[in-house]
């Protein structure tokens, strides 16, 4: 797949997105708070990419008003920057005009991240200054991504030991890499765009005329082979990502490269030897053939009934529809926050309440689903604490609540 989408009609079906659902929410508002932008779409990607672009936009007019004159590292000054982004972050505050620019900004990053997530990271990184700061920036960042899940947590746990800064160039390969050598895990793009289609209907191959999946994509025969021999003549090159590419080891991925060689170029062996080969074939007799017959009759009634009695016990050890359902409201969201985490989501989204965060433990284990668990939490404690939408442990908090669905 190394085609790109269609940029131009992914920014065209962003301006429409944007201004239909952005009519829709002002018609009836004047202006979009914090907590009605987590919600805003029924794109999850969407909100959290908006959510993105504000948290971007502050972090270049924090900079702004930097002086040469004075001491930004001094611990009174320090803290008074926090008390004043937190404040900010419980107001926010955005009219249709000045939202509208960041719905489509988000709806076009969702759709190329969606489609093509190797080259949308490399564009995004090399866009950054030289040097990115990865836990005020980097690590951050990726706490806005939902789609590909398991490939952004990867390339997150490549950085975490990498010091406080890192050359932009040099993320952009890495994330680059990493995605591109693993396209078997990037996720499907139709139940998300499902989502959008509930909004403004739109087909993949208007995004993508040359769209394949990457589960069904077939490799240029040419470059695949030839990548695969090259794998021992580069064992001593430096790379960016720490681990090499895998060897094809397994019988399905020997088998897979086996289709690509070229049957023109293959050794034929003489007819003297296909000859011998023929001559060497013993042909049974009448008798010998209807015993191996009577033989293989057993075996196929053995196989068969030892295939029902697998098939018997495959039955009862698959679980029923209830059983799975049962076993998954069992799931407790507390398993999944650790001693650390809960200290820290108690202090700072909690107020200290030690009872308030053990109610919305329980009230989002009751929860149908995220939408509901999300609102609940947004209508009762996101109100009672005057949660900052913005703030790395309220977005850590809220990934853990969407994993638990």
């Amino acid at each position: 797949m190394s085609s790109k989408p269609n940029l131009s009609a992914i920014q065209t079906y962003a301006d429409k997105f944007a201004d239909k659902v952005c009519t829709s929410f002002f018609s009836t508002n004047e202006v979009i708070s914090g907590s009605q932008i987590v919600s805003f779409t029924g794109v999850e990607q969407v909100n959290y990419f908006i959510i993105r672009r504000i948290f971007e936009h502050w972090q270049e007019e924090m900079l702004k008003i930097r002086s040469p004159f004075f001491d930004y590292e001094a611990s009174t000054v320090k803290k008074a920057f926090g008390s004043l982004m937190n404040e900010l972050s419980k107001n926010i505050s955005i009219n249709e005009q000045d939202f509208k620019p960041l719905v489509k900004e988000a709806v076009q990053d969702t759709l190329y991240f969606l489609l093509k997530p190797d080259e949308y990271l490399e564009e995004l990184f090399s866009a950054q200054q030289k040097l990115i700061d990865i836990k005020q920036y980097l690590i951050p960042l990726f706490r806005y991504m939902k789609v590909h899940k398991e490939m952004v947590e990867d390339l997150s746990n490549r950085f975490t030991s990498d010091g406080d800064f890192i050359e932009s160039q040099k993320v952009a390969a890495v994330a680059k890499r990493t995605f591109a050598s693993h396209k078997s895990n990037w996720e499907e793009p139709y139940p998300i765009l499902q989502q959008f289609n509930d909004v403004i209907t739109v087909g993949i191959y208007e995004l993508y005329p040359d769209y394949v999946s990457p589960q069904t994509e077939i490799p240029d025969s040419n470059s695949k082979i030839e990548a695969v021999f090259a794998l021992d003549d580069n064992r001593d090159e430096e790379h960016l990502i720490n681990e090499d590419v895998p060897e094809p080891t397994t019988v399905s991925e020997q088998s897979r490269l086996s289709k690509f060689i070229d049957l023109d170029t293959a050794e034929e062996k003489p007819l003297e030897e296909v000859e011998e080969k023929v001559q060497e074939v013993e042909i049974p007799t009448a008798e010998e053939a209807a015993l191996s017959e009577k033989i293989a009759e057993a075996k196929a009634e053995e196989s068969e009934e030892q295939s029902l009695n697998d098939q018997l016990k495959s039955e009862e050890q698959t679980p029923t529809l209830l059983e799975s359902l049962q076993k998954q409201q069992g799931v407790s969201l507390a398993e999944s926050i650790n001693l650390n985490m809960r200290f820290r989501f108690q202090s700072i989204l909690f107020g200290g309440n030690i009872a308030d965060y053990t109610a919305a433990i329980e009230m989002v284990d009751q929860c149908p689903n995220y939408h509901t668990a999300l609102t609940n939490l947004k209508d009762i404690y996101g109100k009672r604490y005057e949660w900052d939408y913005s703030s790395e442990e309220l977005m850590e908090f809220l990934s853990l609540v969407d994993e638990k669905f």
